[in-house]
């Protein structure tokens, strides 16, 4: 029976996707980057300056820093941006964004409707790259390529002084970067990530 099982589970991965927005183990303290309806719902401004380093000691680990701030305008209307970089082996990935809410109150709660837009910078470094075939036609040694491109995001959150719920999608364009050099014909697809978060105040 659990070499059935194995096989099922082997033959339905047929397809695995990893994530292409970076970790950041205190986002709990900080959701401007990934939902823009968290906006400007607390009663002060906010800045925050994030550093993770994943995997110390291994070479070409992730590496993330994050500059945001958030605040807001008035007792209907958000702000916030932020400035990201990200590094992983041979790609970097630089961003920036600003975002823009607006929240509706009702008896008991409050709704707020987020949107982000702004630029992404997305590099490859070849001289961080070792191929086992030279002649690669996707991607080749020390040539190192970047393509810049608009990015969206969205964000719903619902909140009262107890709860909070909301659900965020990123990279909502689903852009494809398109790399060029020297011969060489790269695509990246970026694609839509989902982020639901929650939480209760326990008195």
């Amino acid at each position: 029976m659990k070499k059935i099982f194995f096989l099922v589970f082997f033959f339905s991965l047929i397809t695995c996707f990893s994530q292409q927005l970076p970790q950041l183990t205190l986002r709990s303290f900080d959701y401007t980057v990934f939902n823009p309806a968290s906006n400007g719902i607390k009663p002060y401004s906010e800045i925050m300056l994030h550093h993770r380093s994943q995997w110390v000691g291994f070479t070409n680990a992730p590496n993330t820093q994050f500059l945001t701030y958030n605040g807001k305008i008035n007792e209907i209307m958000g702000i916030g941006s932020y400035i990201m970089n990200d590094i992983t082996g041979p790609t970097r990935r630089f961003s920036a964004s600003v975002a823009y809410n607006y929240k509706a109150k009702f008896e008991n709660f409050r709704l707020s409707l987020g949107l982000a837009a702004g630029i992404m910078q997305y590099g490859i470094d070849g001289n961080k790259i070792s191929l086992y075939q030279i002649n690669d036609n996707v991607i080749a040694e020390h040539i190192s390529m970047k393509s810049i491109c608009p990015n969206v995001d969205f964000g719903v959150l619902l909140y009262n002084d107890k709860f909070y719920t909301g659900i965020s999608i990123m990279q909502l364009l689903a852009n494809k970067i398109k790399f060029n050099a020297e011969n060489i014909n790269t695509t990246i697809n970026l694609t839509n990530h989902f982020y639901i978060t929650s939480g209760y105040k326990i008195e």
